[in-house]
């Protein structure tokens, strides 16, 4: 087994990625499909540990310090992972003001081990992890995002608000986006070993996330967000802990937050 390094690599094994991006009628000007973008990605790899990157920071929500779930394979002991591939397909449309983006993705792994104090090795289990997610974006003052292969892009307001004479519209935006997340049972159950007990994930294997937004670009460096967030699932861990001792399990949580983004 390897030892992990949150700071890079942490064994010998390469992934493989490839991403395609597509817009089948970009120069077709008059036509309603002009704004249609496709997209499909994976990658292919194998892996020695659960990382601290990903597996072992928990499954993060929209609310701060909830999380989905929590990877639990490193308590009492050590967990190995033979490999993590993913897959997606996305699908975007721009139509003036109006934007919509539909996007879902597939993680499968194989055989997570569990291995106890003595070495027995506890649990092997494959998994999925399951999320769809679709948001939907109004410019009220008229603004027009812009995507393409490296992300969305914000517009700049087509008139810029003064906070100091109080002149300008800025850029007013409204958002509404829902996902739906759902990961295998068979890793959220527990096996007891000479006496103790030992399990890949803890919290909630299905969860469905709301949110509800309203956005207000002064300018290109400076945008206001008022977001309400809304999840939904049996047992989603909520505290600032990795650890599900210090977390407490939830079947709803809301949470309505205010920012202010700057960029320079």
């Amino acid at each position: 087994m390897e030892d992990d390094n949150k700071y890079g690599d942490i064994d010998d094994h390469k992934d493989y990625i490839a991403r395609l991006f597509y817009s089948p009628f970009k120069n077709q000007k008059f036509s309603v499909l002009q704004g249609l973008h496709l997209c499909l990605e994976g990658s292919l790899g194998k892996q020695s540990v659960p990382t601290k990157r990903f597996e072992q920071k928990g499954y993060s929500a929209a609310i701060r310090d909830d999380k989905f779930w929590t990877w639990q394979t490193e308590s009492p002991v050590r967990g190995e992972i033979d490999s993590r591939n993913r897959w997606g397909a996305e699908v975007h449309y721009i139509k003036g003001p109006f934007s919509m983006s539909s996007e879902y993705l597939e993680t499968l792994y194989d055989d997570i081990e569990v291995f106890a104090t003595n070495g027995a090795r506890v649990i092997n289990e494959d998994g999925k992890i399951k999320s769809w997610s679709t948001w939907i974006s109004y410019f009220l003052t008229g603004e027009q995002k812009l995507v393409s292969n490296f992300g969305w892009k914000q517009p700049s307001p087509k008139e810029n608000f003064d906070p100091v004479h109080l002149t300008g519209t800025g850029a007013w935006e409204v958002l509404a986006r829902y996902s739906n997340t759902r990961t295998s049972d068979s890793l959220f159950d527990t096996y007891s070993y000479a006496g103790d007990d030992y399990m890949i994930l803890e919290g909630a294997p299905r969860v469905n996330e709301i949110t509800l937004g309203v956005a207000w670009t002064w300018n290109p460096m400076v945008r206001w967000q008022l977001n309400y967030v809304h999840l939904n699932g049996n047992g989603i861990r909520t505290g600032n802990s990795s650890s599900s001792k210090n977390t407490n399990r939830v079947d709803n949580e809301d949470m309505a937050g205010l920012r202010m983004i700057f960029k320079f």
